[in-house]
């Protein structure tokens, strides 16, 4: 039987044990691994790539909202907290539930609920142009639409992000898992570095050798077109 592969985070023993006892009842979420912070949580996370995670946001010296800023979020999120004050936080960063301690068994069951299907290669879900996504910047992270994204730039491990609102920002994603979770029409994957939002192109140019260049509102700069992608970036923006 196939199951939701699933890690708690909390820095409160208690709260795992009774968590874990909840959950026992749902036979299609496997707990696999605990931790109690955000450094025993990364190394779970990194190691057994699970498909969900209930996470605390009050982890002592950190916060459950350190941990999705640091690692590629390609997992379910579910809040467990004692906090009220950050569902709407949670949700802008895609969580799937925000639940609030304690967890009353009626609520883990709506919550599980929502799970569906066990983890079949589906996730991370898409992405719909009004959500929003976190991005670290100099002064710390700050919260981007879809919409706003002009351009997805490949760096090294990480992927810089252009707003329209004339910032940049990184993100910890491939290229790969940025086509799986972008909207299905309206970005382009231009060259092996780019991925741009044909919304905000001002214009595509010719730069010799039947190669193009495509100018967007931001960065101020020219976006390589390779041959390869072409044709796509084409159909995008002549539909």
């Amino acid at each position: 039987m196939k199951t939701w592969r699933a890690i708690i985070v909390d820095d409160e023993f208690l709260a795992r044990v009774e968590l874990a006892g909840q959950l026992k009842v749902f036979p299609q979420v496997e707990i696999i691994g605990e931790a109690a912070n955000l450094e025993k949580a990364y190394e779970l996370i990194s190691s057994l790539s699970p498909d969900l995670v209930f996470l605390d946001i009050d982890l002592g010296v950190n916060s459950g909202f350190d941990l999705l800023e640091r690692i590629d979020t390609g997992f379910r999120v579910i809040f467990v907290t004692a906090h009220n004050d950050f569902a709407i936080r949670a949700f802008e960063v895609n969580a799937l539930d925000y639940l609030l301690k304690p967890v009353w068994p009626d609520r883990l069951g709506t919550c599980i609920k929502k799970l569906g299907d066990p983890y079949s290669g589906k996730l991370p879900e898409k992405l719909d142009f009004h959500d929003q996504i976190l991005v670290k910047v100099r002064s710390g992270s700050r919260f981007i639409k879809v919409t706003e994204i002009t351009c997805i730039e490949a760096c090294s491990d990480y992927t810089k992000i252009y707003s329209s609102r004339k910032f940049c920002g990184l993100v910890h994603h491939t290229m790969k898992r940025w086509l799986e979770r972008l909207p299905a029409s309206g970005f382009v994957r231009v060259h092996k570095s780019y991925i741009i939002n044909t919304a905000h192109i001002i214009s595509i140019v010719e730069t010799g050798d039947s190669n193009k260049s495509a100018h967007l509102i931001y960065p101020e700069m020219q976006i390589p077109v390779s041959r390869r992608y072409g044709s796509k970036l084409n159909l995008a923006f002549n539909p």
